[in-house]
């Protein structure tokens, strides 16, 4: 099963797992958790580096 983003469910758990829910943008440290929803407010996103061999 997989998120809007097309993430799978588990790899995201892992993901925020990782990073004991709490964001990793120097900084930030933002780690909140939606009463109504007992969710993480935080989003995952994919970080595109160039690679030049």
């Amino acid at each position: 099963m997989s998120g809007t983003d097309g993430l799978s469910n588990h790899i995201r758990k892992y993901l925020l797992d990782k990073t004991n829910y709490t964001c990793e943008i120097p900084g930030c440290g933002c780690n909140f958790i939606n009463p109504y929803t007992g969710l993480s407010i935080l989003q995952i996103h994919h970080i595109a580096v160039l690679c030049f061999f």
